[in-house]
C-alpha cells in the first residue's frame, strides 16, 4: 500500500530530494508548504521561519479534536512530515538563548513548542537534517573521496559543513557558495545520486534512514 505524507519544509531543493526518495520507495509526498504557485510554476521564498509560522498557524486551528489529525484526514494522508535544517538552531531562541548549529534536540523542542498542545502525534514526523539535506548527498561518497582515511568516518552527520564539502567535490558554485535550485537538484549528481547509493548512504546518516523507514 502506498504511503502518503504531507510535507512542510524549508524550500524547493529539500522537496526535490525528499520526493525523489519517496517515489523510489513507492511512496508519495504532497508538499503543502511551500506550495508551488500555479501561475509561475515556482515556489515562493521559504525558510525555517515559514515552517515555524505554518506550525503555529495550523496548531491553533479550531477543530473538534487535534487540528493536525483533522488536516491529515482531510488530505487522506498517513502522516505529516516537518523538515528543517538544523544549521539554523542558533537563530531559534528560547528566553533569548539560541541553540548550537546542528543541534537536533533543540530544533525538535522548537517544533514541539510551535505546535503547542498539538505536538507529539504518532503520525507527525520531524526530519531534522544535520546541518542541511546536502549531507545526504555527501553520504553517497566514500571516506577517501572526501579526503579522509578509508573507514575513518562512519557517521557523516558529524560533518560540519556539507555544502562546502560538495563544493570541494566539484559541485557547481554561485556567488561563492553551492549553487542551489530545483532544476539543479534534479541533475544526476544531486537527488538521483542519493537513490543510486541509497543502500550505503542510509547507514552513514541516521536521519536519512529515519526518513526511509517511514515508507
Amino acid at each position: 500500500m502506498t504511503k502518503k505524507y504531507l510535507l512542510v519544509c524549508e524550500g524547493p531543493t529539500d522537496i526535490v530530494i525528499l520526493n525523489k526518495i519517496a517515489e523510489h520507495l513507492g511512496g508519495k509526498i504532497v508538499e503543502i508548504s511551500p506550495a508551488k504557485d500555479a501561475t509561475s510554476n515556482t515556489y515562493p521564498p521559504q525558510g525555517w521561519t515559514e515552517v515555524k509560522n505554518w506550525c503555529m498557524r495550523h496548531g491553533k486551528l479550531k477543530t473538534k479534536g487535534n487540528p493536525l489529525e483533522f488536516y491529515m484526514r482531510m488530505h487522506k494522508a498517513d502522516g505529516l512530515i516537518i523538515q528543517i535544517d538544523t544549521d539554523i538552531a542558533n537563530f531559534i531562541k528560547f528566553e533569548g538563548q539560541g541553540g548550537v548549529p546542528g543541534d537536533k534536540a533543540w530544533c525538535s523542542n522548537a517544533i514541539d513548542q510551535w505546535l503547542g498542545t498539538n505536538s507529539g502525534l504518532a503520525t507527525t514526523h520531524y526530519i531534522l537534517t544535520t546541518q542541511s539535506t546536502e549531507i545526504w548527498i555527501v553520504a553517497t561518497y566514500s571516506n577517501t573521496r572526501l579526503g579522509l582515511p578509508a573507514n575513518s568516518l562512519k557517521d557523516y552527520e558529524t560533518i560540519a559543513d556539507p555544502q562546502l564539502q560538495l563544493v570541494q567535490l566539484g559541485y557547481a558554485v554561485e556567488k561563492g557558495v553551492l549553487k542551489k535550485s530545483e532544476k539543479q537538484y534534479r541533475m544526476p549528481k544531486y537527488a538521483p545520486r542519493i537513490i543510486e547509493h541509497l543502500s550505503k548512504a542510509k547507514y552513514r546518516s541516521m536521519e536519512l534512514k529515519k526518513f526511509i523507514d517511514l515508507f
